[in-house]
């Protein structure tokens, strides 16, 4: 609860307007434009990762993964702990999610609280200078 309370949608009006100022440059019609390359690329990887299957689940293999993988890389984050960045958005989420299992409310909160702890102790680095493409030396998928 205490994480969720945090959340830019929980935030009282005015915090939340303050936030909401920051957050919109982030979304204008140019800066998506310029992030379309990038997701254009990992979602190409991740439909020629199927093969030669014919079906996939959309929400898991697709929906899930091509945002936490563009936002990753917006964020210069190397493309060898997307497997963690992944666990860590999983964390998160289950730990904002209401329960009504006995137990279940104080575990996704300890996981959630643990997963802000972790992010929180990650070490410092200056974002990669790059343009909207792959990073040098880093490969989508």
């Amino acid at each position: 609860y205490a994480l969720l309370k945090e959340m830019m949608l929980f935030l009282e009006p005015e915090q939340h307007a303050r936030v909401r100022r920051l957050v919109v440059k982030a979304f204008t019609p140019k800066s998506i434009e310029a992030v379309r390359p990038i997701t254009q690329e990992y979602a190409d990887r991740l439909l020629d990762d199927l093969g030669d299957r014919r079906e996939m689940d959309v929400v898991t293999e697709f929906a899930y993964e091509l945002p936490l993988r563009v936002i990753a890389h917006l964020l210069g984050v190397p493309e060898a702990d997307f497997p963690t960045i992944e666990r860590y958005a999983f964390d998160f989420a289950r730990g904002s999610e209401p329960s009504t299992s006995p137990g279940s409310s104080a575990s996704t909160g300890a996981r959630s609280s643990r997963v802000a702890a972790d992010i929180s102790s990650l070490p410092d680095r200056p974002a990669p200078a790059r343009g909207p493409g792959p990073a040098p030396g880093r490969h989508p998928g």
